[in-house]
C-alpha cells in the first residue's frame, strides 16, 4: 500500500478494539514526538483515547496540540481527562455548521485558517477511519441520523476520515454536507504528510482498505485480524 510505516498489535478478544489501538498510536507517537514537537489530531473514540494517553508526556516535553476539525467539545472533553493544558490549539467553531455559506466565512476567518495551516504544518496528524454503521462515531454524535447510513453505502460511501466521507478509491463523495463542515479536508491531508490512521475491527475493513488506496494516510496503526483482513482483500 505504500505506507512509510505501520504497527500492528496482536488480536485480544477481550479487550476494546478502539481502545488498544488507541494505546498503540499513543505509544508510536511517544517514540517519534521529540521535545517542542507539535501533534494535530482529528475527533472520535480512538483518537480521544491516545489523546488521554499521551497528556502526561505531552505535558514533560512541551508538544503543540492542534485540532484539525471544528467541534470544540469533542476535543476538550479528551484533553480534560489528559490534563493537556499547555499549547493547545482549538478551532473556535462547531464542526458542522448550518449552511455551505458560514463554514466557508468562518474557514475565511483569519483566527481559523490560521489554526488550519498550523495544523496541517504539525509534525505528526492522527486520524481515525469511520465505518459505515448505526453505531459510528458521525451517527452517535449527531453529525447523521441512523437512517441516513444506508443511502450513504448505496451511493458508493465506504467510510469517512474527519467527517468526509469517501468511496472505494478513497476520493470524496459529493455530498452536502461536506460543504457544512469546518476543517481540513482529505485532499489537504493526502498532500500532508506524516498522516497516522488508527483503527481497527471487523467494520473497518473497507474504510480502511479505500482510504488506502486513496493515499490518504500515510501511517497505519491497526490490529492483526484488520491486518490480515487487508492483505487478503482483492475486491469489497
Amino acid at each position: 500500500f505504500d505506507l512509510d510505516d505501520c504497527r500492528v498489535i496482536p488480536e485480544s478478544g477481550s479487550e476494546d478494539t478502539n481502545l488498544r489501538i488507541g494505546h498503540a498510536a499513543a505509544q508510536y507517537l511517544m517514540q517519534k514526538l521529540r521535545p517542542g514537537g507539535s501533534l494535530s489530531v482529528g475527533w472520535g473514540e480512538t483518537v480521544t483515547h491516545s489523546i488521554r494517553m499521551l497528556g502526561y508526556t505531552a505535558q514533560e516535553r512541551g508538544i503543540s496540540l492542534y485540532a484539525l476539525t471544528g467541534g470544540v467539545k469533542t476535543y476538550v472533553e479528551g484533553m480534560r481527562e489528559a490534563h493537556w493544558h499547555r499549547d493547545v490549539n482549538i478551532i473556535p467553531a462547531p464542526l458542522v455548521v448550518s449552511t455551505p455559506e458560514l463554514a466557508q466565512a468562518l474557514t475565511d476567518e483569519t483566527s481559523v485558517s490560521s489554526l488550519i495551516s498550523k495544523a496541517l504544518e504539525a509534525e505528526y496528524k492522527l486520524v481515525g477511519i469511520g465505518g459505515l454503521s448505526e453505531t459510528a462515531t458521525v451517527v452517535t454524535q449527531g453529525y447523521l441520523s441512523p437512517g441516513e447510513i444506508d443511502p450513504l453505502r448505496r451511493s458508493g460511501a465506504r467510510g469517512d476520515i474527519l467527517c468526509r466521507f469517501y468511496d472505494r478509491n478513497g476520493q470524496d463523495i459529493d455530498m452536502p454536507l461536506h460543504d457544512c463542515v469546518v476543517g481540513v479536508d482529505l485532499d489537504q491531508l493526502r498532500k500532508s504528510e506524516k498522516v497516522i490512521g488508527a483503527a481497527g475491527g471487523p467494520t473497518k475493513t473497507g474504510p480502511i482498505l479505500s482510504a488506502l488506496r486513496g493515499e490518504i494516510i500515510d501511517i497505519l496503526i491497526t490490529d492483526e485480524p484488520t491486518a490480515l483482513a487487508l492483505l487478503d482483500v482483492t475486491e469489497e
